[in-house]
């Protein structure tokens, strides 16, 4: 018989969260993952307009007088992320995700496996474990509202327009399973979502998901490397903005839980690769035959100039590319999202500092392969 979870010391229990966010007088609720500091900061520069709790004047002090003001129509549920890096005993686990192995129901035994696997990953796979343990917990606590949905702490709105189009594509959304606010891709699988007919709402059905074709016998790996299964394609990158409704989340948790360790842990000898959560999602929604649908234009867009990437560091000069084709997919460019004033002058720099970075500037290699949790 599997055992309960052993009792642990308060000092670790995991953080307590709130239950039911409420959006203020039927505005939109975003449950915002992150770990503080100035990317939290930053948020509440973007979003927030409680003049007792943030205003503009705070926000310019700390990031720039070209500050602009809140985008109007949000309210902020902050979530704290899980810094798998640090999560790699079973207390250290309890301590960071606890919460979140409670909601999965993984027992005793289980929660042990999942301590040795975390401890056996190398730190950026122990990364892409945190990023998919904090979007479990901001998914329970988003599944509370229908007005809710889920954003990292790299995610900028647009500038104009944001809030409306998120209100109407949830009130035309409602037997949508995943809903994507926000999304990176392949560039064909981007230029596919911004030409499919759109739903009321402006929701667009995503391209269904291929095998891509077998690497030629050159390429194949030497005797004893490891060899992976073919890449999919058209699946998008990212959970930095999204909704998973609660029919999705539940069946996210019985996937995980029915499968374990194996549905999520990958061993090697010297290893532990981690299903990232944007795959995990698709995957799970895929095989439950749910309803997938992206908003097209993007209400959000990933901010890599300016905030780096905490797992994928060398991918941000062309997810910086990806996001400037997205944005022109759609007629418009940086100039149409809110950025703080600081992140402003290194996505428009002053002209003499344009062109010397003109002149050091190597040619961006193409995303030629699938890369997760992008957001992170």
């Amino acid at each position: 018989m599997p055992q309960p979870p052993a009792p642990l010391d308060d000092a670790t229990t995991a953080p307590q969260l709130p239950t039911s966010p409420e959006a203020r007088d039927g505005r939109v609720q975003l449950v915002v993952i992150s770990m503080g500091g100035p990317r939290k900061h930053a948020m509440l520069s973007c979003y927030e307009r409680r003049f007792d709790f943030w205003d503009v004047k705070v926000a310019r002090k700390a990031f720039g007088d070209a500050t602009p003001d809140a985008v109007a129509g949000f309210d902020l549920t902050f979530v704290p992320g899980v810094l798998g890096e640090m999560a790699c005993t079973r207390k250290r686990l309890e301590a960071h995700a606890g919460d979140v192995l409670d909601a999965l129901g993984l027992d005793d035994a289980q929660r042990d496996v999942f301590a040795e696997r975390a401890k056996l990953a190398r730190p950026p796979n122990r990364k892409v474990m945190g990023c998919l343990l904090a979007n479990l917990r901001a998914m329970r606590v988003a599944a509370a509202s229908p007005r809710a949905l889920v954003v990292e702490d790299n995610a900028r709105a647009a500038a104009v327009g944001a809030v409306d189009a998120c209100a109407d594509a949830l009130a035309a959304g409602g037997d949508v399973d995943l809903l994507y606010f926000g999304h990176l891709a392949h560039d064909d699988t981007m230029d596919a979502v911004a030409r499919a007919p759109r739903d009321a709402g402006g929701l667009a059905a995503l391209p269904e998901p291929r095998e891509a074709p077998p690497a030629p016998k050159a390429a194949k790996p030497k005797k004893g490397k490891r060899v992976d299964a073919p890449a999919k394609n058209h699946e998008l990158w990212g959970t930095f903005a999204y909704r998973a409704s609660p029919r999705l989340y539940e069946a996210v948790l019985a996937h995980v839980r029915e499968g374990f360790p194996g549905s999520l842990f990958r061993p090697r000898r010297r290893d532990c690769d981690v299903v990232p959560v944007d795959k995990l999602l698709q995957r799970v929604a895929r095989a439950h035959g749910c309803a997938l649908r992206a908003l097209a234009p993007p209400a959000f867009f990933r901010m890599p100039p300016a905030l780096p990437s905490k797992i994928h560091k060398k991918w941000d000069a062309a997810f910086a590319a990806s996001t400037s084709l997205q944005l022109s997919l759609y007629g418009r460019t940086w100039a149409d999202v809110w950025l703080t004033g600081h992140e402003r002058a290194i996505v428009d720099p002053p002209e003499e500092e344009s062109k010397e970075a003109a002149d050091d500037e190597e040619d961006v290699p193409p995303l030629s392969s699938p890369v997760s949790c992008v957001t992170c």
